[in-house]
């Protein structure tokens, strides 16, 4: 597991010149204002340092909190935003900036909130779409409406979430592994489990739940079921947030024959097992993959809205690696 260092003092947030308060309190009335969800300042890992350790990828992490991130990464957008408003130049000049610094502070991760983001490209091999048709390769892509906590009004892939504990208080370093996060927001957005994540209880407990053991035996603790690839490690150019560029492949047709009495909602007598509509899966696509061109294809803009670069990084990682993937499972 990657290294954590509990104890840290909490980051400053910037300010935006001329606003009446910081970047969270904005937000949440700009939200609170026209009915959307309620934030909720939910725990987060940041990233410390990027390491290279005996010839493997590892992290040292950090506690810290969504509201961090708001004033911090999520801030650094609003900036841009505000410069690209009032420019009168077709390029941004780094005095309209102040707050992003050079380009080579983007990388001094101590020195802000940078949480570890977690985008994951889902790929289903043999789901059924339409009952009584063969079964095909598809992958997800999610619609983040106005009512989404972060990353509005774009395309991304599903699931795509934060790094995050189950419980700040819990040591155990399992959760900080972002295999945890993976398959908790995968449930959580494909199969409704979001209240899961606010009982508050310890690692070992809420992956022994009854919403969320049979996944964890069914799909992710069977190799030959689903494998978990880790693509790559990004910087969010707007926000200068971390991200996790995960792949996540699953054989839908060796799930579907497991057994899923423990939980009968997820799986109806004589019924495919599928994606469950939810408030955070409701504008979910199910995308035909034929070959690497199907996952470039969706970088472009889709019903006029762009996708989000942590989801275009997916899209490309998963092009690139396309032939190791589809024979995973």
């Amino acid at each position: 597991p990657p290294s954590f260092q509990r104890k840290i003092a909490r980051q400053p947030g910037l300010d935006l010149g001329g606003w009446i308060g910081k970047y969270t309190y904005i937000k949440k009335r700009r939200m609170s204002s026209k009915g959307k969800k309620y934030l909720w300042n939910g725990d987060m890992y940041r990233v410390m340092k990027v390491l290279v350790e005996d010839g493997r990828l590892n992290m040292k992490l950090a506690p810290g909190g969504f509201y961090d991130y708001l004033d911090n990464c999520e801030v650094l957008g609003a900036e841009v935003a505000l410069a690209i408003q009032s420019r009168q130049n077709s390029v941004l000049r780094p005095e309209q900036l102040p707050m992003r610094g050079t380009p080579d502070q983007a990388f001094e991760l101590w020195s802000r909130m940078a949480p570890m983001g977690i985008s994951c490209l889902t790929i289903m091999k043999n789901y059924t779409l339409v009952a009584g048709k063969p079964p095909q390769n598809v992958f997800l892509m999610h619609e983040r409406g106005k009512n989404t906590a972060a990353g509005q009004n774009t395309w991304h892939v599903a699931p795509a979430g934060g790094h995050a504990p189950v419980s700040m208080v819990d040591d155990n370093p399992q959760q900080q592994l972002l295999w945890s996060s993976v398959v908790r927001e995968f449930v959580e957005e494909c199969f409704n489990a979001e209240d899961a994540q606010s009982m508050n209880v310890p690692y070992d407990t809420f992956m022994d739940l009854p919403k969320i053991k049979p996944f964890m035996d069914n799909i992710f603790r069977k190799p030959d079921v689903a494998q978990i690839f880790l693509m790559g490690l990004a910087l969010e150019p707007v926000t200068l947030a971390f991200e996790a560029i995960v792949a996540i492949v699953i054989d839908w047709a060796k799930a579907d024959k497991a057994d899923w009495s423990a939980i009968p909602t997820v799986k109806k007598p004589g019924k495919p097992l599928a994606i469950a509509r939810n408030y955070e899966a409701q504008d979910l696509r199910f995308v035909p993959l034929t070959g690497p061109q199907s996952l470039l294809n969706e970088i472009v803009q889709h019903d006029g809205k762009p996708v989000h670069p942590a989801g275009q990084a997916c899209l490309l990682r998963g092009a690139h690696f396309y032939d190791e993937l589809i024979r995973a499972v």
